[in-house]
This record gives structure tokens, C-alpha cells and sequence, in this order.
């Protein structure tokens, strides 16, 4: 197995700070725990009542201390299956910051990353989205480093890699629009969990994104061709969920979004006429200009409340 190569070629072994597994103890979880755990999980075999996940944050804290991050992916690509487990993401969601296995790996990518661990980091993070309170916890704990994410692998020069960062994007801000329909709904309600809410409303931060469709933007024009068939299906049905906020919502949720409307309109109206044809780049560069305009409005509006 490529993993279990890559973990017997480590010369040398650090300890992290928040685990103290020796480079034998990781192999042993992983050989023994984490791969049988995943592989029964595939082939419908049953699975144990009390799985140890804490150990699996440990090796992953491990490995990604020790081992250069282009041999990582085949780990990162076992969190990816493991994510489908009801079990899995719901223990993830449990956990913040760097003590979130998917955090952790998600800190290590950067511009330079190799083409395979971009791949597998995306596709990872698409499938943590399938559970609602791990995309929350995500996007909470890592929001910044998600956009770095975004902005340099939608104009990646591998084509699958930016097909999967496509797919990343929308159903990051398909979340994030429920979100915000979630808000309107229980907006007004008596006994809504303002609590809830108030973690939403942290979430629906419009600079950051107005970032991220920016970066969208930029991708459409990456693609110098014209054709939008690489990102355009998700990024058309992207503007539909955009399209859902073209009116101010009612109760405490104006502040927020009212200077967004005019830049979900402006993104729509792009995305929409991309996906039905070739713009010139002239075009898609006025298109783009006129974006960031509306951008940085929201970006003053923010700064000022």
C-alpha cells in the first residue's frame, strides 16, 4: 500500500505537540484501526460500536508532522471515504481548529502543493459538506485558509483540479445559502435559537464572500478559450442559489446582506451569460470589473458596521 510505503520511508520522527504516538504506534493504527475501519465501511461490513476516531486525529497529526505534504494525499484521500460515515463526520464536527483532522490537512496545502494533493484535499472537503454541522464547523474554523484554497485552485493549470475546486466552491456557498433561508425562516419566530443564528450570521460574511466569487470570476476568464464547460454547470447552478437573495429579508438579517444584493445580482447576470456564450475577454474583463465594483462595496459596508 502506498500509504504504509510512504509512512516506512520517514527517516526521522517528532512527536507533535498534541500526540505523543511513536512512528511504530502510527503504523500500528493505522494498519490496524483506521484502514480496516474504512474498508469495512466500503464493502457494507459491520463496523464497531466505539470506534477510537481520537486515535485517527492522532495519526493524521502525526503524519502530517512528519512527511512531506506530496505524500499525505493517500491520507487525506482515506478521510474523503471516511467522511460518508454518518459516524466519521459527525465526530468531526465535534472538533475545532487544528484538533479537526480536515483543518489540520487542510493547513498544510498551499500555491505550491502537489497536483494529487490538491485533488484529494478538495474532494475531502466536498464530501465534509454532505454533513451540515461539519461544513459549519469548517467554514468557522477555517475560513481564511479555504478561500486561499479556492482562489489559487480555480485557475490551477490542471483541469481537475479546477473541476473539483468548482465543485468545492458551490457547495460551500450552497451552504452558506441555506444559511441564510434558514435566517429569514426563524428570523421573526418566537423561540428561534438566536444562538444558532448568531453562529450563521458569522458565517454569512459578505467580504469574504464577495473574495471567493471574485475568485469564480477570475477562474471564467482563466479559462481563455471560452469554454465554460469546465466550471460552468456548478458555477451556473451557483447563481441560482445567489439568485434566491436578489430581495432585502426581513428582521436582523438586513444588516448583513442588504449591500450584497446588487453584487448577487451583478455575479447572476455574469454567470448566467457565460453559460449561454462566448464572451470575448474583453467582455468577461468589463464583466469582472463591474464585479468588483459591487465588491467593493460590500467590502466598505463591512468595514463600516
Amino acid at each position: 500500500m502506498k500509504l504504509r510505503g510512504f509512512l516506512d520511508s520517514a527517516t526521522t520522527w517528532f512527536q507533535p505537540f498534541d500526540t505523543s504516538l511513536s512512528k511504530a504506534d502510527t503504523m500500528e493504527i493505522l494498519v490496524g484501526t483506521m484502514i480496516p475501519y474504512v474498508k469495512a465501511f466500503t464493502t457494507s461490513q459491520c463496523l464497531p460500536l466505539h470506534p477510537l476516531f481520537d486515535l485517527w486525529h492522532d495519526v493524521t497529526s502525526s503524519m502530517s508532522w512528519n512527511m512531506p505534504e506530496d505524500q499525505l494525499f493517500p491520507l487525506v484521500d482515506l478521510w474523503r471515504i471516511a467522511l460518508l460515515d454518518e459516524k466519521v463526520s459527525s465526530w468531526c464536527a465535534d472538533r475545532n481548529g487544528l484538533d479537526s483532522p480536515l483543518v489540520l490537512l487542510l493547513s498544510k496545502a498551499c500555491e505550491w502543493s502537489s497536483k494529487k494533493y490538491l485533488l484529494a484535499l478538495l474532494r475531502m472537503l466536498s464530501n465534509a459538506f454532505s454533513n451540515r454541522a461539519l461544513g459549519w464547523k469548517i467554514l468557522l474554523s477555517a475560513q481564511n485558509n479555504l478561500a486561499i484554497l479556492l482562489e489559487h485552485t480555480l485557475v490551477h493549470e490542471d483541469t481537475g483540479v479546477r473541476k473539483s475546486a468548482s465543485s468545492l466552491t458551490f457547495n460551500t456557498f450552497a451552504h452558506l445559502q441555506e444559511l441564510r433561508i434558514e435566517n429569514l425562516c426563524k428570523g421573526d419566530e418566537e423561540g428561534a435559537d438566536h444562538l444558532e443564528m448568531d453562529i450563521s450570521m458569522t458565517l454569512l460574511n459578505a467580504e469574504w464572500e464577495a473574495s471567493i466569487a471574485c475568485a469564480v470570476l477570475a477562474a471564467i476568464e482563466y479559462e481563455s478559450d471560452g469554454d465554460t464547460g469546465i466550471i460552468g454547470c456548478p458555477l451556473f447552478m451557483f447563481a441560482i442559489y445567489l439568485s434566491l437573495s436578489d430581495s432585502p429579508p426581513p428582521s436582523r438579517s438586513i444588516r448583513t446582506d442588504c449591500a450584497f444584493f446588487p453584487f448577487h445580482r451583478s455575479l447572476v447576470a455574469t454567470s448566467r451569460s457565460l453559460a449561454r456564450s462566448k464572451d470575448s475577454k474583453e467582455q468577461v474583463q468589463r464583466k469582472r470589473e463591474e464585479l468588483e465594483y459591487e465588491g467593493n462595496r460590500v467590502r466598505a459596508f463591512a468595514g463600516s458596521r
